[in-house]
């Protein structure tokens, strides 16, 4: 019934309840936890509707328009767990565009916003908001860490928690949107953060 990263149409939330408490598997959002002897991960499952529990947190639905979880899917495979499960691809490409539709969306609102400051003022204000600091918090926001697909050793060290992995994903997720959604979603997303990116920052950008 159960195998690495997904479960099968009959694992419910009822048997992972049951399994908790025998003391072997953790609840987590959207799924769980399988624990070894030593404490150690051997497994993590996720209900069927995982990914629909994502879209409903951070709204997803609105954005991505052919409501393929395909896409979304591959934005949350780390490497880690693309490797140890073999399979075919995982965020890095993903993140790669992301990077740039990101980039891009920001410098076009900082722009428009301050129609008088020079061009180093904004690239300063640009790289403040597209930081690895800011998508973490990003990423925080909407509790991306706990459905990233990652490997064991990602998970037993913390994975979930990590700010580069997190902000990659973030942005693995704004290319996701803007290849199904088109650059109009895309901006739409991003602009949620970006306009309060001071929270995460610590700092003021603007």
């Amino acid at each position: 019934m159960l195998r690495a990263g997904v479960c099968d149409a009959d694992f419910t939330r009822g048997d992972a309840e049951a399994l908790h408490q025998e003391g072997c598997v953790v609840l987590c959002a959207g799924g769980a936890i399988v624990l070894g002897r030593a404490g150690d991960i051997i497994n993590y499952i996720f209900y069927t509707d995982h990914f629909t529990e994502l879209n409903n947190r951070a709204y997803l639905d609105k954005y991505l328009k052919s409501k393929d979880k395909k896409l979304l899917e591959r934005a949350l495979t780390h490497s880690s767990y693309a490797n140890e499960n073999k399979l075919p691809h995982n965020n890095e490409r993903l993140e790669f565009l992301g990077d740039s539709v990101l980039g891009f969306i920001t410098a076009e609102y900082l722009f428009d916003l301050y129609k008088k400051r020079p061009e180093g003022e904004l690239t300063k204000l640009r790289a403040a908001t597209v930081c690895e600091k800011s998508l973490f918090g990003f990423a925080k926001q909407i509790d991306l860490g706990s459905f990233i697909l990652l490997g064991k050793g990602e998970l037993n060290t913390g994975g979930r928690e990590r700010p580069s992995i997190l902000s990659d994903a973030f942005e693995a997720v704004i290319a996701a949107i803007y290849l199904d959604g088109g650059m109009d979603c895309a901006k739409e997303f991003v602009l949620r953060f970006v306009k309060d990116s001071e929270k995460y920052t610590g700092e003021s950008a603007f």
